[in-house]
């Protein structure tokens, strides 16, 4: 009989090992070069940030309800947040 596989442990394994690949080439550049990649980071993250604000002002819906863009980012943070931790529970009872 096939084993059923769950398809978001096999994503996570897949992304554990590319990362452990990652790890092993890319540790030796990170210490070189340290300021360089914490400023393209931090770009990184801030152009992922302007960006989403200038979807939400061409949403006029949005644009003119600043507290309800901050009430559903509470409640998708939340919602990540309790989905982690429940999953992270269900990795512990597994091993």
């Amino acid at each position: 009989m096939k084993e059923k596989t769950d398809p978001l442990k096999e994503a996570e394994d897949i992304a554990k090992s590319f990362n452990k690949e990652v790890r092993k080439k890319g540790k030796p550049i990170f210490r070189r070069y340290p300021l360089s990649f914490a400023l393209l980071s931090i770009f990184g993250f801030a152009a992922v940030i302007y960006g989403f604000e200038g979807i939400i002002d061409k949403i006029e819906y949005l644009r003119d309800r600043p507290y309800l863009v901050l009430l559903t980012g509470l409640i998708v943070l939340s919602v990540t947040g309790t989905i982690y931790k429940w999953l992270q529970n269900k990795e512990l009872n597994l091993h």
